[in-house]
């Protein structure tokens, strides 16, 4: 390895110790965190912007991904626009599925909850194509497992939500119990009719979790949009430890899966605003 590279694994290092370290804003009431984007500058997003906006958050991204951002390659990070109110604005690379560089970060929140409420508004761009479904934030706990990393009940646990091919809508569930290697896919829906997003359209999403207590099945998982209640769940296990409750919010935005079934020939964008977590 070359001199040049050995000091650029070094910066990247010394990167991730720094974003690894705690700022933690605290906030009044039951609130544990907020952002509605209107005291952020119009334009993108740069890295410290994001840190500022998201209390520092770790952004999840490979060695090779941070050296480009420390090369000024920043990839893809959100822009802040003007949608009736400032609002992020989540741009998908065309021809790409997977995780985007600069589009997904953990946020940890300032203790460990049992049960906490997470909202936040959702809009997809007049011309979204859902092509076979992609990722969007959601509460975690522990180690946030993701990406094929089935949890053991002491490691940690993840509940991101999916959106899929015509605007359908699941919870893309990590936990102990889950059926396969890649988590569980529950579907936002009636008795009669699965929900399904329409384009150019502003939604609110709610998702409730309440952590299972110790050596019991009955961890609850809520989904509500625009207040209506589409999925509920209290059979879960989150946790087989008393350390491992809610102690992160994953933002995370990409088209995928990760194969080419999923990507899109054109730049995709879909816009998130007034996220809020707090305590039920």
């Amino acid at each position: 390895m070359n001199k040049f590279l050995s000091f650029l694994i070094f910066l990247s290092v010394l990167s991730a110790v720094k974003c690894g370290r705690k700022q933690i804003k605290h906030y009044s009431g039951n609130v544990v965190f907020e952002q509605n984007f209107e005291s952020t500058p119009l334009g993108s997003l740069s890295i410290s912007q994001i840190k500022n906006d998201f209390n520092n958050p770790k952004f999840l991204w490979g060695y090779l991904d941070r050296l480009n951002f420390l090369l000024g390659l920043k990839g893809n990070t959100p822009e802040i626009v003007f949608d009736e109110s400032r609002c992020l604005k989540a741009i998908i690379p065309a021809n790409t599925a997977g995780p985007i560089n600069g589009q997904q970060w953990a946020v940890n929140l300032d203790s460990n909850y049992n049960s906490l409420i997470l909202s936040y508004k959702v809009k997809f761009d007049s011309s979204f194509c859902f092509v076979k479904g992609g990722k969007l934030p959601g509460l975690a706990g522990g180690f946030a497992n993701t990406g094929g990393k089935k949890p053991t009940g002491s490691d940690g646990w993840s509940a991101r939500l999916m959106f899929w091919s015509e605007g359908k809508l699941c919870f893309w569930l990590y936990h102990k119990n889950q059926n396969g290697k890649f988590g569980d896919s529950i579907f936002f829906k009636t008795d009669s009719s699965y929900f399904k997003f329409l384009p150019n359209k502003w939604y609110v999403i709610k998702q409730e979790i309440l952590i299972n207590d110790l050596n019991k099945n009955n961890g609850v998982l809520r989904g509500y949009i625009d207040d209506k209640l589409y999925v509920y769940r209290d059979n879960i296990t989150y946790s087989d430890s008393r350390s491992l409750k809610i102690d992160k919010f994953i933002f995370s935005v990409f088209l995928g899966g990760d194969d080419e079934s999923y990507t899109s020939n054109k730049k995709e964008f879909l816009y998130i605003d007034d996220i809020k977590i707090s305590r039920n």
